[in-house]
């Protein structure tokens, strides 16, 4: 399957982010690439960007390391989504936030096999946070998102792709899958401020030197439970995303 990586580099608290240089001098975006690869169900990965010129680095990122692109709208991600099933044919497609460079292939893998073994329009993570913020995948069907851009009409839902999918169980066939165990402190790993990409930074360098590149989201539950303080930098932010899930 397609995996489909939104990402631009407009961001209002840390602009340039996934460019951004981690302790081994690999940028986010690329970590998060050769994360998303390690998935067994992952067969190519497309970089979803926008017409903004600032992105026209994330162009040049694409181009060095042979990845195929699409450059749509910038606010209005649901049409920017659907240009890119229709410009590669895809009848369905994983979507990964280019903010979650942490993300973990052994989950990808598992929703995409959920999806594959019923007819599901959605099989997420992120309708209710159970999972760890940073740790967000989306599997979903292309005519379903064709078809709630025909439906929805508000810019304000349109900015989020799948929201409208999300938000509206009767038209659609939805599963969310919820993390088997329950955490009291759920730490937030999305790449969103400075004070994000040092936890995020940080914690990167000492898993992948301990269990090497493709840790996973137990490795690093592991590590947190015996070194809280690692994950205390963020915790103060404020999440925007909260008023659009269930907690």
């Amino acid at each position: 399957m397609k995996a489909l990586v939104n990402v631009r580099l407009g961001s209002s608290r840390l602009p340039g982010k996934v460019l951004k240089s981690f302790w081994n001098g690999k940028v986010a975006l690329e970590i998060l690439i050769n994360r998303l690869s390690a998935s067994t169900e992952i067969d190519e990965i497309i970089i979803n960007t926008t017409t903004n010129p600032l992105d026209d680095k994330l162009v040049d990122f694409c181009k060095s390391n042979n990845l195929r692109y699409n450059r749509g709208s910038e606010d209005d991600v649901l049409s920017r989504m659907c240009d890119c099933v229709k410009k590669y044919n895809l009848d369905s497609f994983v979507e990964v936030f280019g903010d979650c460079p942490l993300i973990d292939p052994k989950i990808v893998t598992n929703l995409i096999k959920i999806f594959l073994n019923k007819n599901h329009d959605f099989v997420g993570n992120d309708m209710k946070t159970t999972f760890p913020p940073g740790f967000e995948v989306e599997v979903v069907k292309s005519s379903a998102l064709l078809d709630s851009e025909e439906l929805c009409n508000d810019p304000s839902i349109r900015e989020h792709g799948t929201l409208y999918i999300r938000q509206n169980p009767d038209q659609y066939n939805l599963v969310n899958i919820e993390y088997s165990k329950k955490m009291d402190f759920l730490p937030h790993l999305t790449l969103d401020t400075i004070e994000d990409f040092n936890v995020i930074n940080y914690l990167h360098e000492a898993l992948t030197s301990t269990y090497g590149d493709f840790f996973d989201l137990e490795d690093l539950l592991s590590f947190i439970s015996k070194n809280p303080s690692s994950v205390q930098g963020n915790a103060h932010i404020e999440r925007k995303w909260k008023q659009y899930r269930d907690e």
